[in-house]
């Protein structure tokens, strides 16, 4: 049986109170869940998508010198 070493507190971030441990994450989620809930801007969506769209581009042209690479064995 390999048992592995707990990390020490400071490390991983945790207290030796897990009470208090649970009320941190229950803060941070009252905090970060309603951010997380609101719509994206659609400024932002657009860069986004505007993006997106560059870099699948970007990759096509990309693409056929790829192919023509002869494949060694």
């Amino acid at each position: 049986m390999v048992i592995k070493k707990r990390k020490s507190n400071e490390q991983d971030g945790m207290t030796d109170d897990p009470a208090f441990d649970r009320w941190v994450s229950r803060q941070l989620h009252k905090a970060y869940d309603e951010v997380l809930a609101e719509e994206v801007p659609p400024a932002l969506l657009e860069v986004l998508e505007r993006w997106t769209a560059d870099e699948a581009a970007s990759y096509e042209k990309a693409a056929p010198a790829e192919k023509k690479r002869p494949r060694r064995s």
